[in-house]
């Protein structure tokens, strides 16, 4: 192709955001269960960063990295379901990996013909702490989801989810590595109102109605996300997503990370030209080593792109 003449369009970087983490190593064949520090190392690994889920415990001062509100699908105690957010520390440390709820979990991401089996070395792993798997891995970037225990929660403080992840944020250092994002306005308030140098995401989903709406969108990210809400970036989900909204976030320096995690691995394959096309800054997937090859191979002439790369060597 002759290009004299021609200006070309600069290189867009794209961050590669692991779902709970890798779900599989660097050679794609051992997938770790979620959540856990072999699935967040897989994932710095292939170069990606990570986005997990965090609750705060009411009777421990720790964050524990863990998706569902109870003890069962990925974790279990002996005999018995709990709410996670109640556990006494030694329940923490008598959760075992449920090898059904991890194998069922990982044969759904990889659609009909799915016979995946869990490997003797991932049967040992327990819930990760907060602090101790940033400290394990200095460089790479999390982005660390605020976890509500229940609805009617939300105006409790549930046992100080904001202040103790503002607290950890500042008192080690981490504004640079950690950013906090959460499906609620009110937490992320929160943690602007404690630190405001701590950067913030808001994800969300909007109604079919009003998705494409120009002015609503206008609304939507100039006054509600970033004067309102006050976050640094916004987390539509890929069924949200619009040129429209990009090129408004953009306008007013905000970031914009898509999640596509809700499908199998060769359907957010499918999803990921159109995605980048759009002009997004990242994308969270259980699917990175897929999303990696994209992204290198990726031909828009309007938005080319190589990924963000986020990890320097363990």
């Amino acid at each position: 192709m002759n290009t004299v003449g021609k200006k070309l369009a600069p290189i867009r970087q794209v961050e590669v955001i692991a779902h709970r983490g890798a779900r599989t190593d660097k050679n794609h064949n051992k997938i770790a269960p979620e959540n856990t520090m072999p699935a967040f190392v897989a994932a710095a690994q292939q170069g990606a960063s990570n986005e997990t889920d965090i609750f705060a415990l009411k009777h421990n001062n720790h964050l524990w990295i863990h998706h569902d509100l109870d003890t069962g699908r990925m974790f279990q105690l002996p005999g018995q379901q709990k709410p996670f957010h109640t556990l006494m520390q030694d329940e923490l440390d008598s959760l075992r990996l449920n090898k059904k709820g991890h194998e069922a979990t990982v044969n759904q991401l990889l659609g009909p013909g799915g016979n995946y089996k869990t490997p003797p070395q991932f049967e040992s792993v327990t819930v990760p702490e907060l602090e101790n798997t940033l400290t394990a891995l200095p460089n790479t970037h999390f982005y660390v989801e605020l976890k509500v225990p229940r609805p009617d929660l939300l105006h409790t403080g549930h046992h100080q989810l904001e202040e103790k992840t503002a607290r950890l944020i500042h008192e080690k250092n981490l504004y640079d590595q950690v950013k906090v994002i959460s499906f609620s306005p009110r937490s992320l308030r929160k943690i602007k109102a404690l630190d405001p140098k701590i950067k913030t995401g808001l994800n969300f989903t909007l109604p079919k109605l009003v998705r494409n709406n120009p002015i609503f969108l206008k609304w939507f990210v100039n006054q509600y996300a970033k004067n309102w809400v006050g976050v640094n970036s916004i987390h539509p989900s890929y069924d949200t997503l619009s040129p429209k909204m990009v090129e408004l976030a953009h306008r007013n320096e905000m970031p914009v990370i898509t999640w596509v995690y809700h499908e199998t691995r060769s359907e957010e394959k499918k999803m990921f030209p159109k995605l980048l096309d759009m002009g997004v800054d990242g994308i969270i997937t259980n699917a990175i080593d897929l999303l990696n090859e994209e992204v290198r191979t990726h031909a828009s002439s309007t938005h080319p792109t190589q990924a963000k790369v986020s990890f320097r060597g363990l």
